[in-house]
């Protein structure tokens, strides 16, 4: 991989444990970025496993575009979702990150209340 490769990739693995740090969670990047190698994420958050992932452009972007467009005009607020498949793949889901963070928010919300009932997960 190239240097400029590794140095675009661990600069979003900063920004993407820093985004979740600014929502007041516990994150950074994990030992890989030392050259060790094996199951750890680039980042860890709190019941994810994260592979921060950055290229000059995404083809996927068209379909997200679309969802944001259609969303902003039916004007009802919805948030623009994409869901995804490739032939013999499992179904993806793209969104914005702070609306993603919204719905983990609540997950972990309700994590924390199953937790205080003791009720099994």
């Amino acid at each position: 991989m190239a240097k400029i490769s590794r140095t675009r990739g661990a600069s979003f693995e900063r920004e993407v444990a820093n985004f979740f740090k600014a929502w007041g969670y516990d994150s950074y990047r994990t030992a890989q970025h030392m050259g060790k190698t094996g199951q750890a994420p680039d980042v860890v958050a709190d019941g994810l496993h994260i592979e921060a992932k950055r290229r000059r452009s995404l083809a996927v972007m068209e379909f997200y575009h679309q969802a944001e467009r259609d969303a902003k005009a039916e004007g009802k607020g919805n948030i623009p979702t994409v869901f995804m498949r490739a032939d013999g793949e499992p179904m993806m889901v793209m969104q914005e990150a702070n609306d993603w963070m919204l719905l983990y928010n609540e997950w972990r919300s309700m994590k924390a209340i199953i937790k205080r009932l003791g009720v099994e997960e």
